[in-house]
């Protein structure tokens, strides 16, 4: 996934040594949920996103369920959108979701030193989380399940084109950035990049990533209108032994399938849309870039359920 502030998603953890210094403003209090939307049980997490609620520092518990948030102008802020990104609650007729929303900026000189924007929600509050034990974790006969209904804007399509910049996507991961230390990334998911980004990552892929290095990166073999809702699911199990796989799947179609090559440890959710872009520059250096988007860019989550047999 590639939210900020140090590496932060699939574009940085390619770069284990390309970690940009930044600060964290004191963010916007959020509003108290006044009834729960998420349904949260042992073993078991769902949302349609009926109302997108806003999770507050000092908010304790599971109501508000999520972390929203948006990172701009060297800042994360939760309640309100950010200086070129926002996280809202959107209908059409019947149909409630949430929408992960990217604009142009148009003072990334001025007020972003890195220019970078992004926007998530997550289970844990990304840049304070690094040293906490993630929500899931599979054992024999318990597998972990994901599964999400999401779409995206016209100006994305499958193989990374279409005008749409930065990265997309959803991951269950070890939170791993952090502003003090360096953390090795476990992550794996589905996730989507601008064209010609470094290290084949370009379009809409399922991804592992081990200690910071992919081991698995493999693009969907069914073709897909990206405006249209699909289905994304990945399955976490372990055998008898403890060894760990992931298998995905499309619209019910399994499409991918990867053992790890060690055990992960327990991990958490984060769903983000973001500007970053892997490149290698003159020389062969790699390093991440920030592109700047031309027009608005929107990633919509319909629904989203984890699930564990107890």
């Amino acid at each position: 996934m590639f939210p900020i502030f140090k590496p932060l998603r699939l574009f940085l953890v390619l770069s284990v040594f390309f970690q940009p210094s930044m600060s964290i403003a004191a963010p916007a209090q959020a509003p108290i949920a006044l009834e729960k939307h998420t349904i949260v049980d042992p073993g078991y997490v769902y949302d349609e996103f009926k109302k997108l609620d806003f999770k507050a520092i000092g908010d304790t518990g599971d109501s508000p369920y999520w972390w929203v948030i948006n990172n701009g102008d060297n800042v994360q802020t939760y309640a309100n959108c950010g200086d070129a990104t926002c996280a809202t609650g959107e209908k059409e007729q019947s149909l409630k979701y949430a929408r992960l929303q990217l604009l142009h900026d148009a003072t990334p000189a001025v007020w972003d030193g890195l220019e970078y924007n992004g926007v998530e929600i997550s289970e844990y509050r990304t840049m304070y989380s690094s040293a906490l034990p993630g929500r899931w974790l599979p054992t024999y006969g318990h597998p972990v399940t994901v599964t999400a209904v999401v779409r995206f804007s016209s100006n994305y399509l499958q193989n990374g084109t279409g005008g749409a910049v930065g990265s997309t996507g959803l991951w269950l991961w070890n939170s791993y950035p952090d502003p003090v230390q360096y953390v090795p990334v476990k992550a794996f998911g589905f996730n989507w990049a601008e064209s010609g980004a470094a290290g084949m990552l370009g379009g809409l892929q399922m991804s592992a990533f081990q200690d910071s290095y992919p081991i698995y990166n493999q693009a969907p073999t069914l073709s897909l209108n990206m405006a249209a809702w699909h289905t994304w699911s990945f399955v976490w199990s372990a055998n008898t032994a403890g060894a760990q796989s992931v298998t995905w799947s499309v619209d019910g179609v399994t499409t991918g399938q990867t053992a790890l090559e060690a055990p992960f440890p327990a991990l958490s959710l984060a769903i983000w849309n973001d500007n970053q872009y892997p490149t290698f520059l003159e020389g062969g250096q790699y390093a991440v870039v920030y592109h700047n988007p031309s027009s608005v860019q929107n990633f919509d989550i319909d629904s989203i359920e984890i699930s564990q047999p107890q």
